[in-house]
């Protein structure tokens, strides 16, 4: 009887990562309110980061309907400004998309969007420590994010001839601290 106490005891523990995880999962589905803020408030970094959240898009009436992409514009001390572009799947070849796939995904689909801003100074300093030079420190970068609207099938046949994206937001500026490139 206290051995199957125990293996009971042990399925339960076993379980509660499990129930944690679709308890998360259905406060991030569910509408917008403020004790899903509160609930989700927490662990949000944590679930973000490592991409756990859902995205339903695919299956949603709106299909999205932009074609975008994001990169940032880095300012030196002698003024001289230097654009980085993230990854984008048009511009890079089949070696280039099998290595920076992740990376281009997390850049394009979440980083130009709000619930991922919070990793964005983040990026700021990474791409700071990039491009650091003693002789000509980076200043400040800001994050572009360049879009231009899909027409429709009836209108455009061909993916090859979509329109450039030619409108930008700026969604993101970063003042570098001299902590940053220790």
């Amino acid at each position: 009887m206290a051995e199957l106490l125990t293996q009971r005891k042990w399925q339960i523990i076993a379980s509660i990562p499990t129930f944690l995880y679709f308890f998360f999962l259905l406060s991030y589905l569910s509408p917008a309110t403020e004790w899903r803020e509160r609930v989700t408030a927490p662990i949000s970094a944590f679930w973000m980061y490592w991409r756990m959240d859902q995205n339903w898009n695919l299956f949603s009436p709106v299909i999205r309907d932009i074609n975008h992409h994001t990169s940032a514009l880095i300012t030196f001390e002698d003024g001289t400004k230097t654009l980085v572009e993230l990854p984008r799947s048009t511009k890079l070849g089949l070696a280039g998309k099998f290595k920076d796939e992740m990376w281009r995904k997390w850049a394009g689909d979440s980083l130009p969007f709000p619930p991922y801003k919070e990793f964005r100074p983040d990026l700021a300093r990474y791409i700071g420590r990039r491009f650091y030079n003693p002789a000509n420190k980076p200043v400040t970068l800001s994050l572009s994010w360049y879009f231009t609207h899909i027409p429709p099938p009836s209108v455009n046949q061909s993916q090859a001839n979509l329109p450039y994206h030619n409108t930008i937001a700026a969604i993101f500026e970063y003042k570098f601290k001299p902590e940053d490139f220790e």
